[in-house]
Formats: C-alpha cells, sequence, structure tokens
C-alpha cells in the first residue's frame, strides 16, 4: 500500500522569520533608502518575531487538527504511525498503543511549536517609576528527556530574579493547559545556566584620550554583549577585540580568554570580570604597537 500524501509540512521559525526581516526591509528601503536591517536591539526586530511565530503556531494548529482526525477515522493507522501491530496484538490494543504514544508522532508538541509559544507566553508587565516596562523571553531551548519529559531553559531581558520568577509562573500556568500542549507531554522550564567569561587586557588610546575613557570603552562592550546575548551564542576573541577597538583606541592587546569560549545551546555566555588596563598613545610601547 502507497504511503499516505504528507499532510503535515515541516517549518521552520528561522526560515519564516528571516524571509519576513528581509521583505520588511526591502519594502521599507523602498520609501528609505537609508534604513538598515532591524538588530535585536530594535522593538521592530521583536515586532517581527512575534509575527513569524504566531505563523508558526497557526500552522502548526492546523497540522495538529489534521493529523487528530486521521487519528480519528483512519484504518490505516500502521502507515500512519509507521508501526505495525504486535505478534498476539488485537487492533484494538495497537490503537490504545498508538494513542498512548501520541505526543511521541503528533504534530502538537513538536520543538517548533514549544519554542514558539515559549517567546509568545513568556512575558510579564511591571512598573519601573512611572514606566510600564515588559521582562520576556528573549531565548528558548528545548531539551527532551523522552516519552513527553521536556525541558525548557529559558533566557530572558533581565537580571531581575523576581521578575525572572513571574516569567516562569506565567510559563508553567500556561503550558499546564492541555489545550497548549499534548495531554501527555509534561513540560517544566528553568533559567538556563550561564557561562562566565573573563574579559582582561590593555587598550591603547589615541592622544586626547584619557583614562576616563576606559569607563566608556567597558560599558561599550557591555552593551554590544546585551545586544548579541542569545543561548548558544559564543563570544570569540576576535569579537571581544572588534568590539573594544572603539573610536579613541588605537590598538587593544587581549591576554584573556586566549580561546574562543564554547557556548551549549542550552546556555549563554556572561560577562563575570572586565579589567582594561590602558596605555596614552604618547608612549613608546603604544607607538611600537
Amino acid at each position: 500500500m502507497a504511503d499516505l500524501p504528507t499532510i503535515v509540512t515541516p517549518i521552520s521559525f528561522d526560515e519564516t522569520f528571516q524571509k519576513k526581516l528581509q521583505s520588511f526591509t526591502e519594502n521599507y528601503q523602498k520609501e528609505v533608502p537609508e534604513f538598515k536591517t532591524p538588530t535585536p536591539a530594535d522593538p521592530l526586530y521583536h515586532i517581527l518575531v512575534e509575527i513569524a511565530l504566531s505563523e508558526l503556531i497557526g500552522s502548526e494548529r492546523i497540522s495538529q487538527a489534521g493529523y487528530a482526525q486521521l487519528l480519528k477515522y483512519s484504518k490505516d493507522l500502521e502507515i500512519l504511525f509507521k508501526s505495525k501491530l504486535r505478534p498476539g496484538e488485537t487492533y484494538e490494543e495497537f490503537v490504545e498503543r498508538m494513542v498512548n504514544s501520541l505526543s511521541l508522532v503528533s504534530t502538537a508538541g513538536t520543538v517548533a511549536q514549544y519554542k514558539a509559544l515559549t517567546f509568545l507566553f513568556g512575558r510579564v508587565r511591571y512598573e519601573e517609576g512611572k514606566e510600564s516596562k515588559l521582562a520576556r523571553v528573549r531565548g528558548a531551548y528545548v531539551e527532551s528527556a523522552g516519552e513527553g519529559q521536556l525541558l525548557i531553559h529559558i533566557l530572558t531581558n533581565t537580571d531581575r530574579k523576581d521578575l525572572n520568577d513571574k516569567v516562569l509562573e506565567a510559563l508553567t500556568e500556561t503550558f499546564y493547559s492541555e489545550m497548549v500542549r499534548p495531554v501527555l507531554d509534561r513540560v517544566t522550564f528553568q533559567m538556563a545556566n550561564s557561562i562566565p567569561v573573563s574579559i582582561q587586557g590593555t587598550i591603547y588610546l589615541k592622544p586626547g584620550y584619557t583614562n576616563d575613557y576606559k569607563a566608556t570603552v567597558e560599558d561599550t562592550l557591555r552593551k554590544r554583549w546585551n545586544e548579541e546575548l542569545a543561548l548558544g551564542w559564543q563570544p570569540t576573541t576576535s569579537w571581544i577585540v572588534k568590539e573594544l577597538h572603539q573610536l579613541g583606541v588605537k590598538s587593544v592587546i587581549l591576554t584573556n580568554p586566549v580561546t574562543d569560549t564554547i557556548v551549549p545551546n542550552k546556555q549563554y555566555a556572561s560577562i563575570k570580570m572586565l579589567e582594561l588596563n590602558y596605555v596614552e598613545a604618547t608612549s613608546d610601547r603604544s607607538r611600537d604597537s
């Protein structure tokens, strides 16, 4: 018997998002030629992320509905599940076994859907002074432990423990609903662990720049680090040197780290220490550099 036609089209968040980012940029540049592609530091970037995630979730739920209908009415479950009756197993027992394994084969509960839902529901609004701000998920990694057990590592846009706890509470409450996940799946969340990076080196400043400017260089590096920060992002030594080589900096000697930092997809890199010495460019040593 021939295989069933494909009713579930594989979709990729990254591919969907990049297409929307490119389309948005190209259309905007027709009116404003100097417009630059939005980066994670731009609100427009995150609006496009939500649009892409919403489209992904819609596609996933449509696929889930179609799959559920096949499960309910199909007489060819062996093809559908790519499995066979075991010796002595009745058809009814086979159906029951497949239903109990639904979380392993259904389009619902895919990594893509869980990641998308984590981004959409992992947010808490709070007041800071007279402003209303948003603590939200900026990175998620879905780790499967098998048989419907999943652990989702999350990275947020804040270091405040109280806000991170509220984001975790919001996600846990949302994922408790069977409308969000298959009934057999068990989903838990935890804040992603960091890999601390110590940065040490010497910067040689151009004439007119004093030791006070060192703080500006350090602050700018921290800002750029935060803009690039993501689960699995690996800050290379060349990237650190490039970001330290700012306006007013003649040259940079990086003494630590000496090799690129390896960061697994479920973790993120954080600055543990940032110590920079400075040498004025008028010194003999700085001229030799």
